[in-house]
Protein backbone atom coordinates (compact mmCIF):
# COMPACT_ATOMS: atom_id res chain seq x y z
CA UNK A 1 0.00 0.00 0.00
CA UNK A 2 1.41 3.50 -0.94
CA UNK A 3 0.86 6.76 0.95
CA UNK A 4 -0.06 6.86 4.28
CA UNK A 5 -1.25 3.22 6.19
CA UNK A 6 -4.36 5.17 7.68
CA UNK A 7 -5.34 7.06 4.96
CA UNK A 8 -8.78 5.77 5.97
CA UNK A 9 -8.52 7.30 9.27
CA UNK A 10 -11.01 10.15 9.98
CA UNK A 11 -11.40 12.76 12.36
CA UNK A 12 -9.21 10.77 14.93
CA UNK A 13 -5.59 12.35 15.76
CA UNK A 14 -4.83 11.00 18.70
CA UNK A 15 -5.40 7.09 16.80
CA UNK A 16 -3.20 8.67 13.67
CA UNK A 17 -1.01 9.59 16.48
CA UNK A 18 -0.63 6.42 18.34
CA UNK A 19 0.09 4.52 15.11
CA UNK A 20 3.15 6.64 13.76
CA UNK A 21 4.42 6.32 17.18
CA UNK A 22 4.08 2.42 17.14
CA UNK A 23 5.53 2.66 13.51
CA UNK A 24 8.52 4.71 14.41
CA UNK A 25 9.11 2.33 17.69
CA UNK A 26 10.52 5.03 19.95
CA UNK A 27 10.53 5.15 23.79
CA UNK A 28 11.46 6.63 26.26
CA UNK A 29 12.20 5.24 29.92
CA UNK A 30 12.06 7.73 32.86
CA UNK A 31 13.62 6.94 36.38
CA UNK A 32 13.54 9.17 39.49
CA UNK A 33 15.83 7.80 42.46
CA UNK A 34 16.48 10.09 45.62
CA UNK A 35 16.34 9.83 49.52
CA UNK A 36 13.15 9.68 51.42
CA UNK A 37 10.94 12.67 51.34
CA UNK A 38 12.69 14.10 48.25
CA UNK A 39 9.81 14.34 46.29
CA UNK A 40 9.57 11.27 43.96
CA UNK A 41 6.27 10.61 44.13
CA UNK A 42 4.88 14.03 43.53
CA UNK A 43 7.01 14.56 40.62
CA UNK A 44 6.14 11.26 39.31
CA UNK A 45 2.65 11.98 39.57
CA UNK A 46 3.13 15.23 37.50
CA UNK A 47 4.48 13.34 34.49
CA UNK A 48 1.66 10.50 34.93
CA UNK A 49 -0.21 13.99 33.27
CA UNK A 50 1.37 13.91 29.84
CA UNK A 51 0.80 10.31 29.93
CA UNK A 52 -1.74 9.25 27.07
CA UNK A 53 -5.30 9.10 28.44
CA UNK A 54 -5.16 5.78 29.83
CA UNK A 55 -2.17 4.79 30.26
CA UNK A 56 -1.35 2.44 33.27
CA UNK A 57 0.51 4.48 36.58
CA UNK A 58 1.21 2.27 39.10
CA UNK A 59 1.60 3.47 42.88
CA UNK A 60 4.28 1.23 44.51
CA UNK A 61 3.71 0.73 48.67
CA UNK A 62 5.61 2.72 50.93
CA UNK A 63 9.00 1.11 51.30
CA UNK A 64 8.84 -1.07 48.74
CA UNK A 65 11.95 -2.82 47.44
CA UNK A 66 12.45 -4.64 44.25
CA UNK A 67 12.71 -7.64 46.31
CA UNK A 68 9.55 -7.81 47.92
CA UNK A 69 8.06 -6.71 44.67
CA UNK A 70 9.29 -9.29 42.51
CA UNK A 71 10.90 -11.66 44.66
CA UNK A 72 14.58 -12.11 44.94
CA UNK A 73 17.40 -11.96 47.49
CA UNK A 74 17.73 -8.74 49.63
CA UNK A 75 21.38 -8.15 48.82
CA UNK A 76 21.41 -5.51 51.61
CA UNK A 77 20.69 -7.61 54.53
CA UNK A 78 22.10 -10.78 53.11
CA UNK A 79 25.63 -8.69 53.17
CA UNK A 80 25.24 -7.85 56.86
CA UNK A 81 23.98 -11.42 57.97
CA UNK A 82 25.54 -14.92 57.78
CA UNK A 83 23.17 -15.60 54.93
CA UNK A 84 25.72 -15.99 51.61
CA UNK A 85 28.23 -17.87 53.81
CA UNK A 86 24.94 -20.17 54.47
CA UNK A 87 23.77 -21.25 51.43
CA UNK A 88 27.30 -22.04 50.17
CA UNK A 89 27.58 -18.60 47.38
CA UNK A 90 30.70 -18.84 45.40
CA UNK A 91 33.54 -16.69 46.91
CA UNK A 92 32.50 -14.42 43.97
CA UNK A 93 29.19 -13.48 45.47
CA UNK A 94 30.07 -13.09 49.02
CA UNK A 95 32.76 -10.42 48.04
CA UNK A 96 30.84 -6.72 48.69
CA UNK A 97 34.07 -5.32 46.53
CA UNK A 98 33.12 -7.52 43.24
CA UNK A 99 29.18 -7.78 43.65
CA UNK A 100 28.97 -3.42 43.16
CA UNK A 101 31.23 -3.24 39.80
CA UNK A 102 29.61 -5.99 38.45
CA UNK A 103 25.79 -4.68 38.83
CA UNK A 104 27.11 -1.42 38.01
CA UNK A 105 28.43 -3.15 34.89
CA UNK A 106 25.25 -4.98 34.27
CA UNK A 107 23.23 -1.95 34.57
CA UNK A 108 25.05 -0.27 31.56
CA UNK A 109 25.22 -3.24 29.26
CA UNK A 110 21.34 -3.63 29.43
CA UNK A 111 20.54 0.00 29.54
CA UNK A 112 23.04 0.26 26.46
CA UNK A 113 21.00 -3.18 24.76
CA UNK A 114 17.77 -0.57 25.32
CA UNK A 115 19.36 2.27 24.00
CA UNK A 116 20.15 0.12 20.57
CA UNK A 117 16.99 -0.75 20.19
CA UNK A 118 14.64 2.30 20.26
CA UNK A 119 14.48 3.14 24.30
CA UNK A 120 16.02 6.49 25.44
CA UNK A 121 16.67 6.30 29.24
CA UNK A 122 16.40 9.39 31.52
CA UNK A 123 17.89 8.96 35.01
CA UNK A 124 16.78 12.01 37.48
CA UNK A 125 18.44 11.96 40.92
CA UNK A 126 16.46 13.88 43.18
CA UNK A 127 19.10 15.60 45.49
CA UNK A 128 18.11 16.48 48.74
CA UNK A 129 20.27 18.19 51.56
CA UNK A 130 19.88 16.58 55.09
CA UNK A 131 18.34 19.68 56.66
CA UNK A 132 15.47 19.81 54.27
CA UNK A 133 14.63 16.19 54.73
CA UNK A 134 14.25 17.34 58.31
CA UNK A 135 12.04 19.81 57.94
CA UNK A 136 9.77 17.51 55.47
CA UNK A 137 9.52 14.52 58.11
CA UNK A 138 8.27 17.13 61.19
CA UNK A 139 5.90 18.21 58.49
CA UNK A 140 4.73 14.97 57.94
CA UNK A 141 4.71 14.27 61.43
CA UNK A 142 2.11 17.66 61.76
CA UNK A 143 0.06 16.87 58.75
CA UNK A 144 -2.48 14.01 59.89
CA UNK A 145 -3.21 13.16 56.54
CA UNK A 146 0.36 12.81 55.84
CA UNK A 147 1.43 10.22 58.73
CA UNK A 148 1.50 7.48 57.06
CA UNK A 149 4.22 8.46 54.67
CA UNK A 150 6.02 8.18 57.86
CA UNK A 151 7.91 6.00 59.75
CA UNK A 152 10.29 5.35 62.90
CA UNK A 153 13.34 3.74 60.48
CA UNK A 154 13.30 7.00 58.36
CA UNK A 155 15.06 8.46 61.31
CA UNK A 156 17.09 5.40 61.89
CA UNK A 157 18.13 5.86 58.40
CA UNK A 158 19.53 8.69 58.57
CA UNK A 159 21.96 8.16 60.61
CA UNK A 160 23.81 6.46 57.44
CA UNK A 161 23.53 10.09 55.59
CA UNK A 162 27.18 9.92 54.77
CA UNK A 163 27.17 6.07 53.72
CA UNK A 164 24.05 6.83 51.73
CA UNK A 165 25.76 9.68 49.68
CA UNK A 166 28.93 8.48 49.37
CA UNK A 167 27.14 4.99 47.68
CA UNK A 168 24.73 7.46 45.10
CA UNK A 169 28.11 9.33 44.45
CA UNK A 170 29.55 5.83 43.23
CA UNK A 171 26.45 4.36 41.32
CA UNK A 172 25.61 7.87 39.40
CA UNK A 173 29.69 7.77 38.43
CA UNK A 174 29.71 4.53 37.07
CA UNK A 175 26.25 4.05 35.52
CA UNK A 176 26.13 7.51 33.71
CA UNK A 177 26.99 7.36 30.17
CA UNK A 178 25.80 9.27 27.12
CA UNK A 179 23.22 6.81 26.16
CA UNK A 180 21.54 6.64 29.56
CA UNK A 181 22.67 9.79 31.45
CA UNK A 182 21.99 10.54 35.14
CA UNK A 183 20.22 14.16 35.75
CA UNK A 184 21.32 15.64 39.50
CA UNK A 185 18.43 17.92 39.81
CA UNK A 186 18.43 20.07 43.40
CA UNK A 187 15.13 18.97 45.37
CA UNK A 188 15.39 21.00 48.27
CA UNK A 189 12.56 23.50 46.37
CA UNK A 190 9.79 21.29 44.87
CA UNK A 191 8.59 23.74 42.21
CA UNK A 192 11.69 24.46 40.96
CA UNK A 193 12.63 20.06 41.02
CA UNK A 194 9.47 19.74 39.17
CA UNK A 195 10.13 22.16 36.46
CA UNK A 196 13.78 21.34 35.87
CA UNK A 197 12.76 17.54 35.71
CA UNK A 198 9.78 18.39 33.07
CA UNK A 199 12.60 20.54 30.79
CA UNK A 200 14.64 17.21 31.11
CA UNK A 201 11.61 14.66 29.98
CA UNK A 202 10.64 17.56 27.25
CA UNK A 203 14.15 17.87 25.67
CA UNK A 204 14.31 13.78 25.70
CA UNK A 205 11.47 13.78 24.09
CA UNK A 206 12.40 16.23 21.48
CA UNK A 207 15.88 14.37 20.84
CA UNK A 208 13.53 11.74 19.43
CA UNK A 209 12.94 14.20 16.64
CA UNK A 210 9.14 12.43 16.04
CA UNK A 211 7.62 13.70 13.18
CA UNK A 212 4.50 13.06 10.80
CA UNK A 213 6.22 11.29 7.35
CA UNK A 214 6.43 13.33 4.15
CA UNK A 215 4.14 12.19 1.16
CA UNK A 216 6.00 11.04 -1.65
CA UNK A 217 5.60 12.70 -5.12
CA UNK A 218 3.40 10.23 -5.97
CA UNK A 219 1.19 10.65 -3.11
CA UNK A 220 1.33 14.68 -3.40
CA UNK A 221 0.22 13.89 -7.01
CA UNK A 222 -2.54 11.65 -6.01
CA UNK A 223 -3.95 14.53 -3.80
CA UNK A 224 -4.08 16.61 -6.63
CA UNK A 225 -6.25 14.71 -8.53
CA UNK A 226 -8.83 14.07 -5.65
CA UNK A 227 -9.02 17.51 -4.70
CA UNK A 228 -9.50 17.94 -8.70
CA UNK A 229 -12.25 15.77 -8.32
CA UNK A 230 -13.68 17.08 -5.08
CA UNK A 231 -13.71 20.32 -6.64
CA UNK A 232 -15.96 19.70 -9.43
Amino acid sequence: MSGYPFAAIVGQPELKLALLLASVDWRLSVLLKGDKGSGKSTAARALADILPAGAPFVNLPIGATEDRLLGGLDLGEALESEILRSQGLSAELRDEQAIWPERYRSIVDLERHLYRNGTRTVKIFLHLSKEEQRKRFLARIDERDHNWKFSLSDIHERKYWKQYQEAYESCLEATSTHHAPWYAVPADDKENARLIISQIVVNALRGLKMEYPEPTAKRRQELKSIRKILEK
